[in-house]
């Protein structure tokens, strides 16, 4: 989905407004851009995707795309829910099948063999966001000019450091800081997924990157661009020699 620029104003009856605004840009040492980003709203919900597809030939692509796709059909299909619980439940059904279905694909097509996606994902819920992730996509959360990463790294990397083999320096430039231990598609059953739901304040800003931005851009880079936009987010990671694929979505809290 290189170039492709995502605009949305949820001003419905949702408690809080949102306004959500993306972009995806193909990276330099790549053939075609395997994330994909992608939205949908309703009348008092919205909801913000975020994939990085791996996969030998275009099934990283595939796969980022037939996550999205999926996602917002369930989104525009789904149930009321009673209460953040049940959403969540509903959020992680939904997840679940769509992996099932990826993964029955990736084993009938040999075109699509190990096809996988990375997520980052935000649903609206009332007054609180529920996340889910899997990979090293990851959620940030700016509030009062602190900015807080909401996610961790399904990684080798964040394993190490979680087990104390690493420190957060010396995996910056670790040379397996790029392999993930979970995703979506790819192995029979998701290996992790993170779920959890955050209640929000006006003006918050939550920002979804692909590791081509975060891989780059430390936390306080990200904070100083995240003000300007998405498109400056790119461009800084650009700047900072990325090779990959910069997918941003930034979802401001009214």
């Amino acid at each position: 989905m290189t170039g492709v620029l995502y605009t949305l104003k949820n001003l419905l009856s949702s408690p809080f407004a949102w306004v959500i605004s993306g972009n995806s840009v193909k990276g330099a040492g790549r053939e075609q851009n395997e994330d994909s980003i992608s939205y949908a709203q309703d009348d008092h919900s919205a909801i913000a995707i975020l994939a990085d597809g791996v996969g030998g030939q275009n099934a990283g692509e595939v796969a980022s795309d037939f996550l999205c796709t999926e996602l917002k059909a369930w989104f525009a299909a789904r149930s009321k829910a009673l209460d953040s619980d049940e959403a969540e439940q509903q959020l992680k059904a939904a997840i679940t099948a769509i992996h099932n279905k990826m993964y029955q694909q990736s084993r009938e097509q040999t075109t699509l063999a190990g096809m996988a996606t990375t997520l980052a994902l935000v649903l609206q819920f009332r007054r609180s966001a529920i996340l889910a992730w899997a990979g090293d996509s990851r959620i940030y959360l700016l509030r009062d000019n602190m900015l807080t990463q909401l996610t961790q790294d399904h990684s080798v990397v964040e394993d190490k450091i979680r087990y104390g083999e690493l420190t957060r320096s010396e995996a910056q430039d670790h040379p397996m800081s790029n392999l993930i231990t979970s995703t979506i598609g790819g192995k029979l059953r998701i290996p992790h997924l993170g779920l959890k739901t955050i209640a929000l304040e006006k003006r918050d800003l939550l920002l979804l990157v692909s590791d081509g931005i975060s891989g780059v851009l430390n936390p306080e880079e990200i904070k100083n661009y995240l003000s300007q936009g998405v498109d400056a987010l790119i461009r800084a990671a650009q700047e900072a020699h990325s090779l990959d694929d910069c997918s941003v979505i930034i979802v401001s809290v009214g």
